[in-house]
């Protein structure tokens, strides 16, 4: 069994509450050295901003001949920031 002790994020397209199927829409890996208060920080933000982009209907804008989800481009949006702070193993496995 391999177990790592890096901290991950996983975001779903889909309710496992609800939806009979779930799809990973975005998986990212924190940078060796953040807490866990620092994780549980940055969890809290993305989720308050996944809400607030969710209130007002807002998302980044698809590129030319772009085929990803609303879901995955505000995920990548959010998470592009987290790791200009540093925060994110580069490159995402």
């Amino acid at each position: 069994m391999f177990v790592s002790s890096r901290w991950e994020t996983i975001v779903f397209d889909g309710d496992p509450g609800v939806d009979r199927t779930i799809k990973r829409c975005l998986r990212v890996f924190y940078a060796k050295g953040v807490s866990r208060s620092q994780v549980y920080a940055l969890h809290d933000e993305a989720v308050a901003r996944f809400d607030e982009l969710g209130d007002i209907g807002k998302q980044p804008p698809p590129g030319d001949e772009d085929t990803s989800t609303p879901l995955f481009r505000v995920a990548l949006s959010i998470f592009i920031d987290f790791d200009s702070r540093g925060v994110l193993q580069v490159p995402w496995p």
